[in-house]
């Protein structure tokens, strides 16, 4: 029986060693912020379904946020921000806000829907009704962007509607002149006075593609340590004999007695 062929000894290739070991940190390190995140949705979708129902008071500064709210009072018909690069259905269009006179007093914007925008970037007709409305609404806080591209949106004061690209509540409130509340509302789809998609949710998408995302980060650290770890390994040398071949052709034969 031939013996087998000896290892050599281990001597590993360092750079690709260090670069795939920083891949799988990275990996990893992915994959656990997916995880918090998931758990994040998770939170943010149980705040939601806890929410209160109530009535808006005149003394009400910050509602509960999720809270669905009831409110009596007007559109302002006249004054309308259309906040722009709003997609329903594949078809791009604006979120329409307008600003409350609420009967108790206070001025609050109310996001209404959404409302097509022509080819030629023209703005739409606004249908507001003057009468008084009892409404349904739910409290939110105003969109925000990680990073803002292009300048702030400049608000004239005696153009309305007028397209915006940001949400800023304060800015609105000075072009305004109407002491509007930090938060927002979104109408709910059974509330008069809304256009289209008001289906709001608390989140873009749910812990599930969190858990999707983490499980691809994770498998991609598995398959750089695995491939890494069959490069990496020690390998067997191969027998002198086959190395020398012709070492064996030129040994004698033995003789016969």
């Amino acid at each position: 029986m031939s013996a087998s062929s000896p290892t050599e000894p281990w001597r590993p290739r360092w750079i690709p060693l260090l670069a795939a070991l920083v891949l799988i940190a990275l990996f990893i390190r992915l994959g656990v912020w997916q995880l918090s995140r998931a758990d994040e949705k998770r939170e943010i979708m149980a705040a939601a379904e806890a929410a209160p129902a109530l009535v808006f008071q005149a003394d009400m500064t910050q509602p509960e946020r999720y809270a669905q709210l009831s409110v009596t009072g007007r559109f302002d018909t006249e004054r309308h921000i259309l906040l722009d690069n709003q997609v329903l259905k594949g078809r791009p269009g604006v979120h329409v806000w307008t600003p409350f006179k609420t009967d108790a007093g206070p001025w609050l914007l109310i996001n209404r829907g959404w409302l097509p925008i022509a080819a030629d970037r023209s703005l739409p007709v606004i249908e507001t009704p003057s009468a008084t409305l009892a409404l349904s609404a739910q409290v939110n806080a105003a969109p925000r962007v990680g990073r803002k591209l292009g300048g702030q949106d400049q608000l004239k004061t005696n153009t309305w509607p007028q397209l915006v690209t940001y949400l800023d509540v304060a800015q609105i409130s000075a072009a305004m002149d109407l002491p509007l509340r930090p938060w927002i509302l979104q109408l709910a789809p059974e509330s008069p006075g809304g256009f289209d998609g008001r289906q709001w949710s608390v989140v873009n998408f749910g812990p599930k593609k969190h858990l999707s995302y983490a499980w691809t980060w994770f498998s991609l650290a598995f398959t750089v340590a695995l491939v890494t770890f069959l490069l990496q390994r020690p390998r067997r040398r191969q027998s002198s004999a086959i190395n020398n071949p012709q070492t064996s052709s030129n040994k004698p034969p033995a003789r016969s007695e």
